[in-house]
């Protein structure tokens, strides 16, 4: 079968994870290309490459030399516009791994009138965001793979000093985190440590003058440094993969916008144990008292946070529950793809 992948978001091609830490959407389609060459499948993506190449039998060509008569499955990412790439479609598929909310702009709400492609969504909660008039169409839930560092990576390994993780976006409930860890967390366990993985606060670090937005919670975790924050940029999957084996706990302020969080299906593929508040993706994936916990308040969320950190009992046994229920390797998302050409 031949399958057309299509992106236009920002320039990578099939070298790019391995070299640098990728945003989860564009990590995926890298896994999922090569997924679909690995089970036979011939695979070329059109998407913002500088050159044309080769990487793991996946054909990488930057979208302004596309030039394609037909293909089996044709996958656009985000935007169903880049179904117009392809003349002769087979199977059309409509990829999200963001907010369906774009999806009411009207060129891209024409062109998936005009294409009427197979949804692919995250979830329920991704569910909610794309526009009802869109969902006459056929869809499928099929929710990102996780990485292969992540689910081979070896047993947890906590460092002495307890430490807490950090993945989300500093603009979704970061500045509300830290004040709980000041207030509500580090008092209790002055030891422990809270990493925040953030490369825009990274760069803000290292001279780069901070976006009028990022401002305020740069000065907000600068401030908190005393108080065992620290601040990482986001690392390749296998360098990630070991530190979450150092870590007691994934700590997850979640958001109404989230569709996925798929930084928490890697962590819990970890055996890390995670503490979320009940907003967006994040209760699909934890499984509440057995993998981690879901906060009702501000209060539960400093406690649960806590007993990870320090209760190494509780730790030990939701690490190993989060580690039987593992995650879904990019493999078996590829023949669900597989799948709907049938």
């Amino acid at each position: 079968m031949l399958v057309t992948i299509a992106d236009r978001s920002f320039p990578f091609d099939g070298n790019t994870p391995s070299d640098t830490a990728m945003p989860p959407a564009q990590k995926g389609l890298v896994a999922l290309a090569e997924a679909l060459a690995a089970a036979g499948h011939t695979v070329r993506i059109f998407n913002q490459c500088e050159v044309a190449s080769v990487a793991r039998d996946v054909s990488w060509v930057p979208l302004e030399e596309a030039a394609a008569a037909s293909t089996d499955l044709c996958i656009a990412h985000q935007d169903p516009e880049l179904l117009d790439l392809v003349p002769d479609i087979k199977t059309r598929v409509l990829w999200l791994t963001g907010s369906g909310r774009p999806l009411v702009q009207p060129e891209r709400f024409a062109a998936a009138a005009r294409h009427r492609p197979t949804l692919v969504y995250q979830g329920e909660a991704h569910l909610a965001t794309i526009p009802d008039a869109l969902l006459a169409f056929d869809g499928a839930r099929i929710p990102n793979g996780v990485g292969e560092a992540f689910l081979s990576a070896g047993e947890p390994a906590p460092s002495v000093a307890p430490r807490a993780v950090v993945t989300t976006h500093p603009l979704l409930g970061l500045e509300w985190l830290i004040g709980l860890w000041r207030r509500r967390i580090h008092g209790r366990l002055p030891w422990a440590e809270l990493h925040v993985f953030s490369g825009a606060l990274h760069g803000i670090s290292e001279g780069r003058t901070p976006a009028p937005a990022y401002a305020r919670i740069h000065a907000i975790v600068t401030a908190a440094e005393k108080s065992g924050v620290q601040v990482h940029k986001p690392l390749p999957d296998a360098e990630m993969a070991e530190f979450l084996r150092t870590a007691r706990v994934h700590l997850y302020p979640s958001d109404e916008s989230e569709v996925s969080a798929m930084t928490l299906a890697e962590s819990q593929a970890i055996g890390l144990p995670a503490v979320a508040r009940p907003l967006g993706a994040a209760g699909e994936r934890i499984q509440d008292g057995k993998t981690g916990f879901l906060a009702k308040d501000d209060n539960a969320f400093a406690e649960m946070a806590i007993r990870l950190l320090d209760d190494q009992a509780t730790h030990a046994r939701m690490s190993e529950h989060a580690r039987e229920t593992g995650g879904t390797p990019w493999s078996t998302v590829a023949g669900q793809f597989e799948a709907l050409t049938r």
